[in-house]
């Protein structure tokens, strides 16, 4: 932020050095990056004022003039065709210094004498709304023989302080002076414009979007564009803003003394008597005062007029509506945009100073008072008839209170702060303070949007007493073995099982657009009141939108094979609660090939990879899961399973559905797992007993059954082990066969059964028993022996 020293000088009437002013402002936490002057070193350059003007006897192009500095008359030729007697400028006398060390001396042009120089801005290096062949020409006021650099105030020096991005306040004069006051130890306020006398006219505005909560607007009607006067300029300069003209700049000024930026538009221009505040929609374009055509995409919030877009708000405005010399009449906005517009910007390449105070948060109490300053200056520095103010939304924000106890204070800083110089330091920076004793209650006004909690007030305190006065100290308190908790051990071990298996860990926002939602068949999530950008605008309900987006930003470049996991939390609305529910979810995607290996053909990865990845993470865990086919309506129907242990579902895994693939744009199958970490941790077996390998042999059976085809594996499994009671040591699907001689939608598997007994050997007669028992429940399960 650049700002001017005079002009803080002015306003809050200190005496403090630039250097003692950078001194303090570091102090405070806004170290001050460089100190500048506002001109180059000029000598010898005074107020003076035209006696004469007559032609140069010699040459067409240029004038003699006398020249008074008020102790002496001076004979100067010049140039310049914009002066006449009476005219007040800057005389460069014998001996005078410019910029560039351009030294002043007596000379003969065309045979006559010339005892110094008329100045223009440019030979003063001034960046000034001026003809640039032309003299500056100064106020008729001026006093003549004044020291220019006094008269300009060139003498002035710009700071550029240094701010941390939760402080748009300070993006102003009023912030700055609340703050410089504060540690003065003179609290300041500053002191709001006159509301200017209006006409209705009826200038109606409106908003159709989430985005804008506050818009207001006026017409303003007969002014004169052409330049600002110099002290205006030059104030603009001195905050490292360049003139344009008189609208414009005050329009610069506003926003600079009060933080709330400013739009002026030319009334005639605007193709409706309205203004409507809305996204932009698909196809949409406008020509930006850069004269550049910009593509409007439906996340993009503008101001539209008839229908048409007349301004991306908060970032540029058309050129068909600009602010020009031929303007009569204006709309002057002032509105409170959301820190969404960030991304416009980003997107179109344009920054801005307003752009930056709506990404940091403005004020809406501030809106309509910097409307009326505006309004103010327009009429007395440009003419015109005011229209009453029109407006939309509400300019109140949710008042927060915090309440803090001096204790607590004291004891986060390791200071002994008395409770009468903290409650000084925070009325100082403009909050209430109530309450009595240790115990305070402090309400904050809108502009502190940085101020959420206790710990925040304990630094502003700090701030203002100063942390190189709070003595060191190191904290105190007993030793305790650090260690992971349970959860977060298994957290771990969850991470270094699926790392195993070859995939790679991601941790993407769990903020995702309404787009992904969309896309992904997400149920109602959670939506986020104040969203930094819309694209974080909701709270995911489930993994797989932030899945898929890794994913598809994988695959666009160039990675043909993607095996990864995120271990992260979804969020769910509760009907009795104003907060969601959070829930520790553990899933994990697979698309393309599995890695290569120089034994064997390259695989693409399957439902059987990917069930392969899940069993091995239960097994991992010590967790004794059944796998059954159990729908998911994001997963292919015919393409996805649930486990489970018990009656306890841990999660799900198969194919994405196909049509949100599609939704997705993606080219690809992609096979994801989500499971409940919660119900991972209540089943998980952490010791694991031993068991002594049995000494008497095992007897083996395979089994070759013939089924439909919808019947799963899983399913006959769970028929054998419950038919062969606790003999039935061990069973193993080894073989799937379609197609030969077996029936239309039929398929033969195989399974290998192993019996043992722990006490004894089991004779054959007992092994067959229990088979045909098997055998009989596996065809009232709808298998048979193949023959």
């Amino acid at each position: 932020m650049k700002i001017s020293y005079n002009w803080l000088k002015e306003t809050l009437g200190f005496d403090l050095s630039p250097q003692e002013l950078a001194a303090g402002l570091a102090a405070a936490g806004f170290p001050v990056e460089s100190i500048a002057p506002l001109a180059p070193e000029i000598t010898g350059v005074v107020v003076a004022e035209l006696l004469e003007v007559k032609a140069h006897p010699n040459a067409d192009r240029l004038s003699l003039t006398k020249v008074s500095d008020g102790a002496a008359i001076y004979d100067v030729v010049c140039g310049a065709h914009n002066i006449a007697q009476g005219d007040k400028v800057p005389l460069a006398k014998i001996g005078a210094v410019l910029p560039g060390n351009f030294k002043i001396k007596k000379s003969k042009i065309r045979g006559e004498v010339s005892e110094g120089m008329l100045c223009s801005a440019d030979e003063l290096q001034l960046d000034l709304v001026q003809d640039s062949d032309g003299i500056l020409q100064l106020p008729k006021n001026a006093e003549i023989g004044r020291d220019i650099n006094a008269y300009l105030a060139l003498d002035d020096l710009i700071l550029d302080v240094e701010l941390t991005a939760n402080r748009g306040d300070l993006l102003s004069l009023r912030g700055l002076t609340t703050e410089i006051g504060a540690f003065l130890g003179k609290p300041f306020s500053l002191e709001g414009p006159k509301e200017p006398e209006t006409v209705d006219w009826g200038f109606p505005v409106s908003i159709e979007t989430d985005s804008c909560s506050f818009y207001t607007g006026r017409l303003i009607k007969g002014v004169q564009v052409g330049p600002s006067p110099l002290w205006l300029q030059l104030r603009l300069l001195a905050c490292g803003m360049r003139p344009v003209n008189n609208i414009v700049d005050i329009a610069n000024l506003v926003m600079l003394e009060w933080g709330q930026p400013l739009h002026t538009f030319d009334a005639d221009k605007l193709p409706g008597h309205e203004i409507t505040v809305r996204q932009a929609r698909a196809g949409e374009t406008m020509i930006t005062l850069d004269n550049k055509e910009r593509q409007l995409e439906p996340s993009m919030m503008l101001i539209t007029s008839g229908g048409r877009p007349v301004t991306i708000a908060g970032v540029m405005g058309s050129l068909d509506s600009e602010v020009d010399a031929n303007t009569t009449n204006i709309f002057l906005e002032s509105a409170v945009f959301d820190a969404s517009l960030r991304l416009t910007a980003k997107a179109l390449g344009i920054s801005s100073e307003a752009g930056s105070r709506f990404e940091k948060g403005v004020d809406p109490a501030v809106t309509a008072i910097a409307s009326q300053r505006a309004a103010n200056l327009i009429r007395e520095l440009a003419g015109g008839e005011i229209g009453a103010i029109t407006s939309a939304g509400t300019d109140r924000t949710a008042a927060w209170s915090i309440p803090v106890s001096i204790a607590k204070i004291n004891g986060l800083l390791g200071a002994d702060i008395p409770r009468e110089q903290a409650v000084s330091f925070l009325s100082n920076l403009g909050l209430k303070v109530e309450g009595e004793g240790d115990s305070l209650m402090l309400h904050v006004p809108g502009r502190r949007q940085d101020l959420l909690s206790w710990q925040d007030i304990a630094e502003e305190v700090g701030r203002l007493y100063g942390f190189d006065q709070i003595p060191v100290s190191l904290p105190k308190g007993a030793l305790t073995l650090g260690m992971r908790k349970k959860s977060q051990s298994l957290e771990w071990q969850v991470r270094e099982l699926l790392a195993g298996c070859g995939l790679h860990e991601v941790m993407p926002y769990s903020f995702i657009s309404p787009e992904m939602a969309e896309k992904s068949w997400e149920e109602s999530g959670v939506e986020i009141s104040n969203p930094l950008t819309r694209e974080a605008s909701i709270m995911r309900s489930s993994m797989l939108p932030s899945l898929l987006e890794t994913v598809a930003y994988n695959l666009a470049h160039g990675q043909d094979s993607v095996a990864i996991f995120e271990v992260g939390n979804v969020f769910r609305p509760e009907p009795d609660s104003p907060l969601p529910s959070q829930v520790l979810r553990v899933a994990g995607a697979l698309v393309g090939r599995e890695p290569r290996h120089w034994q064997q053909p390259v695989v693409s990865y399957d439902f059987f990879a990917l069930k392969g990845v899940v069993q091995q993470l239960l097994l991992g865990l010590g967790i004794e899961a059944e796998i059954r086919q159990e729908p998911h309506r994001q997963l292919h129907p015919g393409r996805c399973a649930a486990a489970f242990a018990g009656n306890i579902c841990l999660g799900h895994f198969g194919q994405v559905h196909p049509a949100i693939v599609a939704e997705w744009k993606l080219d690809a199958e992609i096979w994801v797992f989500d499971l409940d970490f919660l119900a991972l941790a209540q089943n998980t077996r952490q010791i694991v007993q031993f068991i002594p390998p049995s000494r008497y042999p095992a007897i083996r059976r395979d089994l070759a059954l013939e089924t439909n085809e919808d019947i799963a594996a899983g399913t006959l499994m769970a028929i054998i082990r419950e038919a062969g009671g606790e003999l039935l040591e061990e069973v193993e699907c080894f073989d799937v066969y379609t197609g030969g001689n077996l029936e239309p939608g039929g398929k033969s598997l195989a399974f290998s059964l192993s019996f043992r007994h722990p006490e004894r050997t089991l004779q054959d007669k007992e092994v067959q028993g229990l088979v045909d028992k098997i055998i009989g429940s596996l065809e009232e399960g709808g298998a048979r022996l193949r023959s």
